[in-house]
């Protein structure tokens, strides 16, 4: 008993001494080395003591245990059943998705710092690069332009999303801004804002819902009769205008009919 409390591994059975953690893991895998290799003796539980007398038995079991526990394999073989208890593939795969994580907020980061400051799409790749000499790790993708566009748009997108969903569930005054106006490439776009008290007490904040292209001019004066007759009706409805802001894309695409 007190061989045991000290030498936890200690199996004994049928009178013959063997290794519980040699036992539990059977094989060293990726532990394996040239020369290194666990005891089928003590594998299998078949360890006997040898001499004249009991006295010398003993004193060939202890000798036996005390080389057993210091020997190259048995560390190999326990230090394989402490990885398999603390589940290492899981914490290795959540510690590779944290990281790859990390390095695509640091490249969202620098697309949003584009947006804010009204630069070009095709600053990304210079930001990212003085990044990587500052020693940063940005991760080896979303580093170009197009894709510059594509991250810009979809945190438009759910900011957007968010803030709209925090005006319907809290049932916030809002105004609805529409106007007409040309774009960059001097096309005809009508386009749609909001204004809002976002954090309730707050104050007022004007934000871009949408923009659409109008390719025929007298579509417009139609289009703004019938949000004009949709708003003064129900006004004070949050939910009608929820539906309005629904209808918009419907509308202007009668554009192509018209």
């Amino acid at each position: 008993m007190q061989k045991c409390t000290e030498y936890p591994w200690l199996v004994c059975a049928g009178g013959k001494l063997g290794c519980k953690v040699c036992q539990k893991v059977g094989t060293l895998k990726i532990e394996q080395s040239q020369g290194v290799k666990l005891s089928s003796e003590w594998v299998a539980c078949s360890i006997e003591p040898f001499g004249n007398n009991q006295r010398d038995k003993l004193q060939a079991l202890r000798k036996k245990i005390f080389d057993h526990k210091s020997t190259r394999a048995h560390l190999a073989a326990e230090k394989i059943l402490a990885s398999s208890a603390r589940n290492s593939l899981q914490e290795a795969t959540a510690r590779h998705n944290k990281e790859v994580n990390e390095t695509t907020c640091r490249v969202f980061r620098s697309a949003y710092k584009i947006a804010k400051k009204e630069r070009p799409y095709s600053d990304l790749p210079a930001d990212i690069e003085l990044q990587q000499l500052n020693g940063i790790d940005v991760g080896r993708v979303l580093h170009s332009d197009h894709l510059c566009a594509d991250i810009i748009s979809h945190v438009a997108t759910e900011m957007r999303r968010k803030l709209i969903a925090d005006i319907i569930s809290n049932g916030r005054k809002l105004a609805i801004l529409i106007d007409e106006s040309t774009s960059v490439s001097c096309e005809t776009v009508l386009t749609v804002c909001m204004r809002a008290a976002v954090t309730g007490s707050g104050p007022l904040t004007y934000f871009f819902v949408w923009i659409f292209i109008i390719i025929i001019n007298t579509f417009i004066m139609p289009l703004m009769r019938l949000l004009h007759k949709q708003w003064t009706q129900k006004s004070t409805n949050i939910k009608s205008t929820c539906k309005l802001m629904k209808i918009l894309p419907l509308l202007c695409k009668l554009h192509e009919f018209l």
